[in-house]
């Protein structure tokens, strides 16, 4: 899957000095999302402890209406912490157990600009 991650150029015109928050998009084999959103739910429950160690604060995971994509929103405390796990085995130990179920991932971090509501 190394090849199908789709990331952010690292030419950054901004350093957040507060929390970001980390959008991934998973786009599933056909006929694989259920299952990755499964482990992704198991993998959630297992790193939970670990990352919030690692300054997580939390995440959410959305299923699209269209039965395509998955969508995994993570906030971390700083970039620092958001770069750290990403480093991290676990995570990585992660990302080697969804590449059968996906064809690529586009990953954001971004800097939180508004807030209003309850989400």
């Amino acid at each position: 899957m190394n090849d199908t991650l789709v990331s952010e150029p690292d030419d950054r015109i901004l350093e957040p000095d507060g929390p970001v928050v980390l959008v991934n998009t998973f786009h599933a084999k056909p006929g694989k999302l259920d299952e990755f959103i499964e482990l992704q739910l198991l993998e959630q429950h297992r790193m939970a402890a670990t990352a919030a160690a690692s300054g997580w604060r939390g995440s959410r995971l959305h299923r699209s209406l269209d039965g395509r994509t998955a969508i995994v929103v993570a906030v971390f405390e700083s970039l620092a912490a958001q770069e750290a796990w990403s480093r991290r085995t676990a995570h990585s130990d992660q990302v080697g157990r969804i590449e059968t179920l996906v064809e690529r991932v586009e990953s954001r971090t971004c800097a939180m600009v508004f807030e209003a509501g309850r989400i």
